[in-house]
């Protein structure tokens, strides 16, 4: 992550956070996949803070996870 500038990194959280939402997780099930507390995860959606970046690549890869799964179902 260290050749994202700062807005790259924003936007990144941003759209994995409109993605979480799109499809559905909540923040239960996010903290429950992650390991994250919910009021951790409530604080990191509300004012994003890229010194927890390792925290939101975390998220990232939940939702991601979700995407595959979700393509997945769509192609049987």
């Amino acid at each position: 992550m260290n050749g994202l500038s700062d807005n790259e990194k924003q936007h990144m959280i941003e759209v994995m956070m409109a993605r979480r939402k799109e499809l559905g997780i909540t923040r239960a099930e996010l903290a429950l996949k992650t390991g994250i507390s919910q009021q951790h995860i409530r604080k990191l959606e509300k004012k994003i803070n890229t010194a927890y970046m390792n925290d939101y690549l975390m998220m990232a890869d939940v939702v991601a996870l979700e995407i595959m799964k979700r393509d997945l179902k769509l192609n049987d």
